[in-house]
């Protein structure tokens, strides 16, 4: 099982985050958004130090068929690289939405498109408790 998170780094929640995995020796992807780690280096960097994988999910949070998703790509790749010395090689598309030209555009740009299992979505999004995220976790 792989632990992501999108559309971060956040203030209140990803230093919450960090400190929960920290606690239990747990890694996680985080899919940044560039106009968010711009706004918060010091998570992004924290990210880094503490061992997760730092990856691109756009600059703007733009869903896909943009003619500008290269240019959202390269300003988060480049945000990450100034924070983090790599430059991110996972991207996750907005909304998992996704079409020839994104998947085109993020491997012209040397990414690994990586969503999420689609029968497993755990809908955290809709604030269920944990015990219904950890019950949809374990589901086969």
């Amino acid at each position: 099982m792989a632990i992501t998170f999108d559309d971060g780094p956040h203030p209140v929640y990803t230093p919450d985050i960090l400190d929960t995995l920290s606690k239990y020796n747990a890694k996680a992807t985080f899919f940044v958004m560039g106009a968010h780690a711009q706004k918060y280096p010091h998570l992004v960097h924290r990210q880094f130090l503490e061992g997760h994988e730092i990856a691109n999910h756009t600059f703007n949070h733009v869903y896909g068929g943009q003619k500008n998703l290269k240019e959202e790509l390269d300003r988060t790749a480049n945000t990450i690289f100034h924070i983090t010395g790599n430059k991110p090689t996972l991207f996750r598309p907005v909304g998992g939405n996704y079409n020839d030209f994104v998947i085109e555009t993020a491997i012209d740009n040397e990414y690994l498109v990586v969503l999420w299992s689609w029968h497993q979505d755990t809908y955290d999004w809709k604030r269920p408790s944990v015990n219904r995220i950890v019950i949809k976790s374990l589901q086969t």
